[in-house]
């Protein structure tokens, strides 16, 4: 997509490392063109690191870099450090990221009729955290179930006397 449609920041740092002012997509689509895609993918990341100290949230590559980090478990300090050197969100931004989903869909709420049926079930859930810093980290993880009237009423639960109609 970028060697398609690059921006003007992408085509200048390109032409400023190699002196050349336009993209060759033959040279960066194909796989055994590594010496050219280096150059470019290069001016690609250093415009994605500039463009993120203007920007409020992480682009594109900092969010994949920050999950790809998340999920090889390496430890805080280098998380840090990459955070540091604007390679991958902060801690915080991927901590409020994730509250935010969980407000939101809080927010939309849950309808619940008179006659339907709430369940909550809940847990305290407990993950052992490795590396340098290990630790214990510990959740409540919720999960409510609805189930409805019309549920109900097919499986037998309410045997009503009247039809539903009137």
């Amino acid at each position: 997509m970028r060697c398609r449609e690059p921006r003007i920041i992408d085509m200048a740092l390109l032409a400023m490392s190699t002196g050349k002012a336009t993209i060759d997509e033959s040279l960066y689509l194909i796989a055994d063109r590594q010496d050219h895609q280096k150059h470019f993918l290069a001016a690609l990341t250093s415009s994605d690191i500039l463009l993120s100290n203007i920007r409020r949230t992480p682009g594109h590559l900092q969010l994949m870099l920050g999950e790809l980090l998340a999920r090889q478990r390496l430890t805080r300090d280098f998380r840090d450090l990459c955070s540091a050197l604007n390679l991958a969100p902060s801690r915080n931004y991927m901590l409020k990221g994730r509250a935010s989903a969980v407000l939101k869909q809080m927010m939309r709420g849950v309808n619940v009729g008179a006659r339907d049926l709430a369940l909550l079930f809940f847990d305290n859930v407990g993950f052992k955290v490795l590396g340098r810093q290990a630790s214990y980290d510990q959740w409540i993880l919720i999960n409510i179930v609805i189930i409805p009237e019309s549920s109900l009423k097919a499986a037998g639960f309410y045997k009503d006397d009247e039809p539903d109609n009137q």
